[in-house]
């Protein structure tokens, strides 16, 4: 009989997939099974791939560290620099450079270094003139002016324009001792000598000025005195220097009146119809600075010179 049920008991287990071990001829363990659940008669339908997703039985990334990671740019600290790329501790640096003026009237030196040394002088930078700041060592302005850089005190510069280049107001009179006046005629280096004269502004002195607001200048030749009336005369073959009959913007007109007395004036305005606007001075009352428009009729009434300066 034992064997008898031995025999049926294979013959049981056979017919379903056993073997006698609580396992399938797979080898899969029927016991973890529901009493309900049947062996699946198909495969696994396949599983579509996801570009992001970590392949099966592989070990997760470890997230990375600041250490491991690498850096688009260099990790810079003031421990990471080299000595070179900081030539001195107490130079500061600008974020942008910044345009300033020169506030000593006698001007200012521009020094090859950062102190002053033996036929360290570059050149003298006169008042009112424009450098371009772009940092800061001790007392001193690291600058650039003229395609060159150099070393300027810098207690002698200011940023505001308006406290060293002189303001005029119309019918104002600039005698010698007026600030503006002073101040005009440091920008110009005083040019003509009529501040050690004493004299009120001066035509030419204006018009000089006015150039140097524009960026402009005159190399004039050794003929002397520079009156007006006589300029066209002077300057006739100088280098940038052009004249005409016709009212140019930036120009400067030139007429003699009734009595032979020369006059100047600063265009600086032409419209279409052939108006100018003028700004001049001295033309009626010494050193006084005075506005002036006049039609095309008016100015060719004077038969004046139109001298253009490059």
């Amino acid at each position: 009989m034992y064997t008898f049920w031995l025999v049926i008991k294979d013959l049981f287990w056979f017919v379903l997939g056993k073997d006698g071990r609580d396992t399938d001829v797979a080898g899969s363990d029927l016991r973890a099974l529901p009493a309900h659940t049947v062996p699946p008669l198909i495969a696994d339908v396949e599983k579509p791939v996801l570009l992001a997703s970590v392949a099966p039985h592989s070990q997760e990334p470890e997230p990375a560290s600041i250490e491991s990671a690498p850096l688009t740019m260099p990790l810079i600290t003031a421990e990471t620099l080299a000595p070179s790329a900081v030539p001195d501790s107490s130079m500061a640096l600008l974020h942008a450079p910044v345009v300033m003026y020169v506030s000593c009237e006698a001007g200012t030196a521009r020094y090859t270094a950062p102190q002053q040394e033996f036929d360290g002088v570059v050149e003298r930078v006169p008042y009112g003139a424009a450098v371009t700041v772009v940092g800061y060592r001790g007392r001193y302005a690291s600058v650039l002016r003229g395609g060159h850089t150099g070393w300027i005190v810098k207690d002698d510069l200011v940023p505001d324009k308006n406290t060293v280049w002189p303001q005029c107001v119309v019918r104002h009179e600039y005698l010698a001792t007026e600030p503006d006046t002073i101040k005009l005629r440091a920008i110009i280096e005083d040019i003509f000598g009529a501040g050690e004269s004493g004299l009120p502004l001066q035509a030419g002195e204006y018009i000089m000025f006015r150039l140097l607001m524009e960026h402009r200048t005159i190399a004039w030749p050794q003929t002397r005195p520079r009156i007006p009336g006589m300029w066209q005369s002077i300057l006739r073959g100088v280098t940038g220097i052009h004249s005409t009959i016709m009212p140019k913007t930036d120009s400067i007109m030139e007429w003699n009146t009734e009595d032979g007395e020369g006059r100047l004036a600063y265009v600086e305005a032409v419209s279409p119809d052939n108006t100018i606007s003028l700004t001049l001075v001295g033309r009626h009352i010494a050193g006084q600075y005075e506005t002036l428009t006049l039609t095309e009729a008016e100015w060719r009434e004077l038969r004046p010179v139109f001298i253009e300066v490059a």
